[in-house]
């Protein structure tokens, strides 16, 4: 197959909006809750299908941009790469001390000496890096902090993000 015939997505999308209206009349109609709950769950497995195939062909496109971060399509949207790693069993005590010397650090004025920052400040500024429940890489980036020294790594994984064009919304 040398072209795809995109008319097949548009119909695909046509049925998807019909639908959509079809079932909001139907719920007006106050029907039975277990017929209701059928058809919901025939939608549940119908998203779950269209998940896999986005998610197979999402793979694919990603296989064919190699090392291109992003590109822009004649619509407008724009399909951009991303990679991440999974992190995991995190030394959460020498992080936290590493990030706690940093703002230590950024506390002073290099130039006067003075202390510019509060230890709450510090402390609040703590949560610019960390949340409750994972550590923000991106932020401890910023402060010159290689997160992988602090977390055994998973599987490297990479995401498709497409962000749409006027043209699509």
């Amino acid at each position: 197959m040398d072209k795809f015939d995109v008319s097949i997505l548009e119909q695909f999308s046509k049925l998807l909006h019909e639908s959509d209206t079809l079932l909001s009349k139907y719920l007006e109609t106050s029907p039975d809750l277990a017929e209701a709950a059928e058809i919901l769950a025939q939608l549940n497995v119908l998203k779950r299908d269209v998940a896999v195939v986005y998610d197979s062909f999402s793979g694919g496109v990603a296989k064919l941009m190699g090392n291109l971060g992003f590109i822009e399509t004649a619509s407008g949207a724009v399909v951009e790469k991303k990679s991440a790693v999974d992190r995991k069993k995190w030394m959460h005590a020498e992080l936290a001390s590493a990030v706690a010397q940093r703002l230590s650090e950024m506390s002073i004025d290099m130039d006067t000496g003075e202390r510019i920052m509060t230890a709450e400040q510090m402390i609040q500024k703590l949560l610019d890096y960390a949340a409750v429940s994972y550590w923000r890489v991106g932020k401890l980036g910023e402060l010159g902090i290689n997160p992988d020294i602090y977390c055994e790594q998973g599987e490297h994984k990479t995401n498709i993000i497409v962000r749409l064009g006027d043209k699509n919304k």
